[in-house]
C-alpha cells in the first residue's frame, strides 16, 4: 500500500466535474488538454471521470504538480481546485 494520501472519492467526482466544466468552457478536447500540461489523453481522462474505468475503479489522484498545471491551463487560481477538493475530502 502507498503511504501518500489518496482523494476520497467524493473529491474525485468533484474534481472531474469542475474539469469537464472548464474544458468545455474552453472548447477543447481532452487530447488538446492533456498534451498543453504534459499527460496522456487517457490519464487526462481519469482525472475528469475521477476514477480509472478499468480494474478496480481505483480513484484519481492528482499530483500538486498536476492540479497547478490545470490551473495555469485554464487560468484559474490554483486555491480553487485545492479547495474543491479540500471541501469534498469529507474531512
Amino acid at each position: 500500500m502507498s503511504s501518500h494520501a489518496k482523494l476520497t472519492p467524493e473529491a474525485s467526482r468533484a474534481l472531474g466535474m469542475r474539469l469537464q466544466a472548464l474544458r468545455a468552457d474552453f472548447g477543447w478536447t481532452q487530447a488538446e488538454v492533456a498534451g498543453l500540461i504534459g499527460l496522456s489523453r487517457g490519464h487526462y481522462r481519469t482525472l475528469e471521470l475521477g476514477h480509472r474505468d478499468y480494474g478496480d475503479r481505483a480513484t484519481s489522484n492528482p499530483t500538486i504538480a498536476t492540479l497547478l498545471e490545470l490551473a495555469r491551463v485554464y487560468r484559474i487560481d490554483p486555491k480553487e481546485l485545492i479547495d474543491l477538493v479540500l471541501e469534498n475530502s469529507g474531512k
